[in-house]
């Protein structure tokens, strides 16, 4: 990734308010986000053996870029919650032999290593379960030739507009003008 988790972090914490305090319903408390990342993990390998043919559906364009943004919003989301470091320097490298279908079950591996860490409040080896999943994703990303970075941005400028039509709805007036560019240092994104 060009940026690291805490720049994206960082560029997110408007999304996170506004789902806090104002799309979700209820608290989404730790118990919650495992959950949330556990069912983001399961669409992001749903979408990974269509892609790689296991099923007959033709894959939806762009399927597994909204996924692996989506599970980086919820790692990013878990490890605020816990107030974790997003220093990933500490991390081994990945494998070379590194497969899609390898990259998936580690990643299955991992959310049920992180399931058991949250319920038993271990939170040091959970930093590094969630920073190892981020790392997968973006092994994922290179895999097939995107951008993480890009697509979580291009997933955050969706989800500001999402967020802006829902509490205009919820107040019953425009809320549009709380969308603002997505900045990360000195790259700026319209």
């Amino acid at each position: 990734m060009k940026y690291t988790l805490e720049e994206l972090y960082k560029n997110s914490l408007d999304v996170i308010e506004n789902f806090q305090q104002h799309i979700e319903p209820r608290l989404w408390d730790k118990r919650i986000l495992t959950i949330e990342l556990a069912g983001e993990i399961g669409s992001l390998t749903h979408a990974l053996l269509n892609k790689e043919g296991y099923k007959r559906r033709t894959p939806k364009r762009g399927a597994i870029q909204d996924e692996c943004s989506d599970v980086i919003f919820i790692i990013i989301r878990l490890m605020a919650h816990y107030r974790l470091s997003f220093d990933q320097t500490e991390l081994d490298l990945l494998p070379q032999s590194l497969t899609v279908e390898d990259a998936a079950i580690e990643l299955i591996k991992l959310v049920g290593l992180v399931a058991v860490y949250v319920q038993d409040d271990a939170m040091i080896p959970l930093s590094v379960k969630l920073l190892k999943m981020s790392k997968i994703v973006d092994w994922i990303a290179s895999y097939y030739n995107f951008s993480l970075d890009e697509a979580y941005l291009s997933e955050l400028r969706i989800c500001r507009i999402y967020q802006a039509k829902t509490l205009a709805k919820l107040k019953g007036k425009s809320m549009l003008h709380w969308f603002k560019p997505l900045k990360i240092g000195k790259h700026h994104y319209e």
